[in-house]
């Protein structure tokens, strides 16, 4: 009896070991997959150009490897690039110009998976070709041939008194104009007859301050760039006249003459030697200081000269020279969000998509002329990254969330504030700078059984 009841009992545990098998073996576990958005290590270079205030489509814009790309109808680009480090970039559409031959984008090496660096490029549309001895043939003596980046013109001819250059005194609707008298463009026998154009252009500063100051630091800002191309070189046989005309300078928003620069100097740029340009200093960047230019309140515009026996074709900047003072960087919290698969053990997808400032704006609080206002940001223009204004830059992620994980997700961006003080004939004006710098993404996957913070959904 008692063997029977012991085999009866051996039964039940065996079957009941079996039960608790099959129970343990229905369990599901959790489905863990690779997530692209945390395992693929990218990095994006944004930005806008714009060409005469207007966004500029149809841009190539290639970095270093030749990662390449068009901007899209907002002027819009989007590079990716898999390494930290600096990236050369170059602008290029028929027609224009980029303020310079390359740009540069760093990732840095503290940066955030996925993160974002912002260039921005203005661009110019290139100087109308004109055949010069065909038009000074028809210049009289008292007459000056005007060249702009429109084409050309005829106009009475005045001789600047603290110069004795001759220049016109006539209202020129552009932003550079080059006064040429007659003779001052000889072609010898033989030679080929000169096509100059002369195209204005926005050149990044040589230098971009932005380490954090507590005094001012001494810097330059481009009032104008021009470039003046010839398809011969042309040495000029008389002083030729530069003059670069204050935007939105008119009868209605006169030029006040207290509010003009106390200093503009003009460079050119120069070939290795710098033997073929007078200069009164050293070579900086590829650039020598040839000179001042003088206010002149009757063409409302600033005037240089290009000295008998120079070339006429090269490159010319005027320059100021504000102080900048710079704050300490900031961060500001764009968005942040997060998806939660708790609970459900098999993985998912999850598409999110979030946009992060960028570019830059100014104030000007000071009580001044709109003309003097619009000189003055397009001296900031020139050192800051590309037109002002802010866009936005949208991006769109995919994730897989493993199973019983959830997603979490914050986006930063970077930014300082500066203050430009430009001195001017009456007073100091500053100009008060938020530029957007580089945005910072951080993300993570972490298993529900764990407890992590994160933005709401």
């Amino acid at each position: 009896m008692r063997t029977k009841n012991f085999f009866k009992v051996n039964l039940l545990l065996l079957a009941a070991g079996l039960g608790l098998s099959s129970c343990g073996s229905d369990e599901k576990k959790p489905e863990i997959v690779d997530d692209p958005v945390e395992k693929t290590i990218e990095y994006y270079i944004e930005g806008k150009v714009t060409a005469d205030g207007g966004a500029l489509k149809d841009v190539v814009v290639t970095a270093t490897d030749n990662v390449a790309t068009k901007t899209d109808a907002n002027g819009q680009y989007s590079l990716t690039v898999s390494d930290k480090g600096s990236y050369n970039l170059t602008f290029a559409l028929d027609g224009y110009m980029p303020g310079q031959e390359n740009y540069t984008a760093t990732v840095a090496s503290d940066a955030t998976n996925r993160s974002i660096v912002t260039v921005n490029a203005v661009m110019s549309k290139k100087g109308e070709s004109v055949k010069v001895e065909e038009k000074l043939a028809e210049v009289k003596e008292e007459e000056v041939l005007v060249i702009t980046e429109k084409g050309s013109e005829v106009a009475d001819k005045t001789v600047n008194a603290e110069t004795g250059a001759a220049e016109t005194t006539a209202p020129v609707e552009a932003t550079v104009a080059v006064a040429v008298p007659k003779g001052a463009i000889v072609v010898e026998e033989g030679q080929a007859a000169p096509e100059i154009s002369i195209t204005p252009y926005v050149a990044p500063a040589a230098e971009v301050i932005d380490t954090p100051s507590e005094t001012p630091v001494t810097t330059q800002s481009s009032l104008a760039n021009l470039k003046i191309e010839s398809n011969v070189p042309v040495v000029v046989q008389a002083p030729v006249t530069v003059q670069i005309s204050i935007p939105t300078a008119t009868a209605e928003t006169p030029v006040v003459e207290a509010e003009v620069f106390d200093e503009v100097k003009v460079y050119r740029k120069v070939d290795e030697s710098g033997k073929s340009v007078r200069a009164i200093g050293d070579i900086v960047n590829g650039w020598k200081e040839i000179g001042t230019a003088i206010f002149n309140a009757i063409t409302k515009s600033y005037s240089f000269t290009i000295a008998k026996g120079e070339r006429m074709d090269g490159e010319f900047s005027a320059r100021v020279e504000p102080t900048i003072t710079v704050g300490k960087t900031k961060t500001e919290n764009v968005t942040s969000g997060e998806k939660s698969n708790a609970g459900n053990m098999g993985a998912i997808d999850y598409t999110f998509e979030y946009s992060a400032p960028t570019g830059w704006e100014a104030t000007i609080d000071a009580s001044i002329s709109d003309a003097t206002k619009t000189q003055l940001m397009a001296t900031v223009t020139s050192s800051e990254n590309g037109a002002a204004g802010f866009t936005h830059v949208t991006k769109k992620q995919t994730a897989r969330i493993s199973g019983n994980y959830n997603l979490y997700y914050s986006v930063k961006v970077k930014y300082v504030e500066k203050t430009y003080s430009f001195k001017l004939k009456g007073s100091v004006v500053d100009i008060k700078v938020k530029e957007y710098k580089n945005t910072e993404f951080e993300y993570k996957n972490v298993s529900a059984s764990q407890h992590s913070g994160g933005g709401g959904n």
